[in-house]
Parts: C-alpha cells; structure tokens; sequence
C-alpha cells in the first residue's frame, strides 16, 4: 500500500534520531578537543598592526571543576598603551588603573565548564616583535592562576603557565601555546 503522510511522519524519527545524535556527540567532541587543548588566557586572534589601535578579546576559560573564576588582572606593560579601554561585560565590573586592567564579577563569575571573553581597545600599539600581556585568574575558592609566561619561557619549559601575547611585527610560533 502506498504511504501515507501520517506513516511518513511516524518512521522519519527513527531514521534521524540515530544520525542527530552521533552528529551532536560528533560536534561536541570536535569543539571539546580545542577548548581542552587551550585551557588557559588567551587573546584570539592573536596579531595586531603596529601603529594602530587594536580590539583585543581575552578569552577566560574556568580550568577547576569545582570552583568560579571571580576575577581577571592584565598587568600591561609599562608605558605600553596610551589608550586603554574595555567594553562592559554584563555581571562584571571593569576598571582600568595605571597599567593594570581588572575585571571582577558582580555574581558567581564564570562556572567550571565556561568561559567569558572580556573586549578592549588598546593602542597605539607599540611597533614591536610582540607585547606579552600577563594575566592573573582567581577563583572563588581563593586559588589565584598566575598567567605570566613569556614565549621565550615557553620554549624552555613548555610547563609553564602562558601569558597572552599580542603578536605584531613577529609571527607566532607554529606551536604557539599563547593562543
């Protein structure tokens, strides 16, 4: 007998709930594998022009399974940057201090499993090989991540925690563990 639109309908899930499901397992393994990969602070995209104003987003990952990140410190280098300036971030407080920019969360921050990004604009940048731009993390159970690593560090001891780094007359190593 011919099928009818109502039978269609009724054995078209049993097909596609199987092939949904491997294609969302599938899709969050594949974005899984990178956010585990690059755990730590960091500043995608990575390369800015010098002489130019750059927006610059740093990406906070929470690495800990049972607590919040609360607070982000960037210590930008001295004399760097004439302009510094951060785009408000709902549930955070921004502050811009001398050549320290501080993010402090109003709520619970970033849950274990998540991540926030945190946009400014910095600038002029300087007409340099690359600005390193250490961060420190703290969590609400007191744990404090200091992310301050230079890349000449990093290839010494690739154990090391990686500092953003914002990469404009050198290109970033192939490796590049700075994000």
């Amino acid at each position: 007998p011919p099928r009818t639109e109502s039978c269609i309908m009724h054995t078209f899930p049993r097909f596609t709930l199987p092939a949904f499901a491997g294609l969302a397992a599938g899709a969050a393994l594949a974005l899984a594998a990178p956010l585990a990969a690059s755990a730590h602070v960091t500043i995608p995209p990575d390369q800015a022009e010098a002489g130019g104003w750059s927006y610059v987003t740093f990406r906070v990952p929470t690495e800990s399974d049972t607590a919040s990140t609360t607070g982000l410190t960037v210590h930008l280098p001295a004399d760097t940057f004439s302009t510094v300036s951060y785009q408000p971030t709902p549930g955070w407080t921004g502050e811009v201090s001398g050549d320290t920019l501080s993010f402090t969360a109003e709520g619970t921050g970033i849950a274990p499993g998540q991540f926030q990004t945190f946009t400014v604009v910095l600038g002029p940048v300087p007409d340099v090989g690359h600005v390193v731009l250490p961060a420190t993390q703290t969590y609400d159970d007191g744990t404090v991540v200091e992310w301050e690593a230079t890349p000449e560090e990093i290839a010494e001891d690739d154990s090391l925690e990686p500092a953003p780094v914002l990469w404009v007359n050198d290109a970033p190593p192939a490796d590049d563990h700075h994000g």
